[in-house]
């Protein structure tokens, strides 16, 4: 049995022509088998790649799939403000195109969404690099404290809303930290929020644009400038939030 409510998919794609039609096929197999009305919308950045020619290539073959590309570079954050803020359907969902969740997790979110506003992933048992996991690990600690929210895996590209809530909250205006900016926001609008978790699986290919270099393990470094970013945009929500109350 399909579900009633319609559904924009969305996931952002940087330099992922080795995820992007595998992504995009497994995304597709699950909306048509679960989803009356849905779509998947790639919002791919300036890549270095082909990944823009795959997703178009795609988008050529089946109706549903819809691209947005970004002419110039822009942070992550901007590729998240865009599908939120191109979404059409009854809910919103994201992932990222790398492939490291399992898009069929989707269903058990879907069982809470009658009673809350939005579901959030958080990773049990995250499959990254060990630098990776600590520098989460004390985003999470630096957000949750200095914004007073409380949630396990903030960046966690695994968020499903309804579209009331995108049409409250936007505009989106942080171009690194957008999970904050998108949970600080609900917070403050008193959304209803579950957090459910979801498994991670490693990523088989490509690299994160927030990685700098190509080494892999636990030397990985994220780009001084997305910290820098990062702590900055942090006390931008911060003096939102102060100003609200």
């Amino acid at each position: 049995m399909k579900y009633n409510k319609s559904i924009t998919v969305f996931i952002p794609a940087y330099n992922e022509e080795g995820n992007i039609e595998s992504a995009s096929r497994e995304i597709l197999s699950f909306l048509n088998n679960n989803f009356k009305t849905y779509e998947l919308l790639i919002v791919v950045n300036k890549c270095l790649d082909k990944t823009l020619l795959m997703a178009k290539k795609l988008a050529k073959q089946n109706k549903h799939i819809r691209i947005i590309e970004q002419k110039s570079f822009v942070g992550y954050g901007a590729q998240l403000k865009t599908g939120w803020e191109n979404a059409k359907y009854d809910l919103v969902f994201y992932t990222d195109s790398d492939r490291q969740f399992d898009i069929s997790e989707l269903k058990n979110f879907m069982k809470y969404i009658p009673e809350y506003d939005i579901i959030i992933g958080f990773r049990k048992k995250r499959k990254d690099p060990v630098m990776r996991r600590f520098y989460s690990k004390l985003y999470n600690f630096a957000v949750n404290f200095l914004l007073g929210i409380h949630f396990k895996d903030i960046d966690c590209a695994f968020k499903l809303c309804k579209k009331e809530v995108i049409d409250k909250l936007r505009p989106f205006t942080q171009d690194r930290s957008p999970d904050a900016e998108f949970l600080t926001k609900a917070k403050l609008n008193n959304f209803m929020i579950k957090q459910i978790p979801v498994v991670h699986k490693p990523r088989i290919a490509g690299v994160s644009e927030a990685e700098e270099g190509k080494k892999r393990g636990f030397f990985i470094k994220i780009k001084p400038e997305i910290i820098k970013a990062l702590i900055i945009e942090t006390f931008a929500l911060r003096r939102i939030k102060n100003a609200k109350k």
